[in-house]
Parts: structure tokens; C-alpha cells; sequence
């Protein structure tokens, strides 16, 4: 949007401003002008038939909707990277016997903790961005939910496995990767 100042004496004991926003099919002007304690505002559309010429408000209050195919594309650039990572989880689970990376005493909590922190990092990136954009909290909140039930569905699924063991334990190492993911995303973008 672009403000053109009004030329110098074109008013009498008033102050305005004047501005075009430039659309691809019609070109709007919308004017306010302070007078006294009065504001007066016009708007119209420039292009328009005399007959169906439609009156605008001046001051959008929400963002231009986004067509299908962008909102489509919004949702898959969110969502698939988070579908993908938790592909990988249950591969990963339906390995028998699969040791974790880190040899030491609970090793595998540590390993669970990473592993569930870039899930949790995933969805609330998924969350917070696309057309249907969540709050921090409530972003933060449905993250940590989803993520917690992955990570009972992915011990579940492990008790079925050969080899592999299920345990609260992991679950919650699961849990705390997923809140370290959502102090981390505030963190970063300082929410």
C-alpha cells in the first residue's frame, strides 16, 4: 500500500492522507481526512462500472485467503516432513534386536530424547505455520499431546517386536525430547 501525501493547501484547517493499493484487476483509493475531533473516511473502486461501484474498506482486517492449490502445498511442506520422521520411528522400531547408538548405562534414554525432540520440533512447526496456524501455547500444547501418544503407540508396538523391550521409561525420555523441542522452538522464535 502506498501513502501519497496530499498536496499542500488542498485542505482548509484539515489534515489527511491519501493512498492506492494496487491490485491486479481494479485499482482502490481510499481517503481519510481529520477534521475537528471527526474523522471522515472514503472509499472507492477506481475501474468499477458507475453502477457497481462497490464501497471498501479501507484497512483490511485479515490477510488475503490463500488459494486451494497453496493451501494444499501449505499443508504438505508442514505435515510430510512430520509423517516421514515418524515413518522412520516405527521403521526403526520394527528392527529386532536394535541397539542404540550410545553404549553406556541408559544410553537408549538419551537416544529417545533426541529422537523425540525432533519429532516435537516437527510438529509444532507443523502446527504453528500453514493455514490453520495454532498460538504458542496451544501449538506447544497439541504438539506435546500428539507427540506423547506416538511415543505410547510406538512402546506399544515394541512389546510385539523380537528383541525389543517396552518401557515407561523410554516413554517418558520420549516426553521430556518433546518438551525440550517446544522450549526450544519458543526459544528460537521468541514467543
Amino acid at each position: 500500500m502506498k501513502q501519497i501525501p496530499e498536496p499542500e493547501g488542498s485542505r482548509k484547517g484539515g489534515s489527511g492522507a491519501h493512498w492506492t493499493d494496487e491490485h491486479p484487476h481494479e485499482r482502490r483509493t481510499a481517503h481519510i481526512a481529520f477534521t475537528g475531533q471527526a474523522m471522515h473516511a472514503s472509499s472507492h473502486v477506481r475501474g468499477a462500472s458507475a453502477g457497481h461501484a462497490r464501497l471498501r474498506d479501507p484497512i483490511p482486517l485479515e490477510g488475503p485467503r490463500l488459494p486451494m492449490k497453496s493451501r494444499r502445498g501449505g499443508f504438505l511442506s508442514a505435515w510430510l516432513p512430520v509423517f516421514a520422521y515418524i515413518a522412520v520411528i516405527f521403521i526403526l522400531s520394527s528392527q529386532p534386536g536394535l541397539k542404540p547408538p550410545f553404549r553406556w548405562a541408559n544410553g537408549d534414554k538419551l537416544a529417545h530424547t533426541l529422537e523425540y525432540g525432533g519429532l516435537g520440533f516437527l510438529l509444532v512447526r507443523a502446527l504453528r505455520s500453514g493455514p490453520t496456524a495454532m498460538g504458542p501455547v496451544a501449538g506447544g500444547v497439541v504438539a506435546l499431546v500428539i507427540g506423547m501418544t506416538i511415543g505410547a503407540t510406538d512402546e506399544t508396538y515394541q512389546r510385539f517386536v523380537p528383541g525389543r523391550e517396552s518401557s515407561v521409561l523410554d516413554w517418558f525420555a520420549d516426553t521430556g525430547g518433546l518438551i525440550l523441542a517446544q522450549l526450544a522452538w519458543l526459544a528460537l522464535k521468541r514467543e
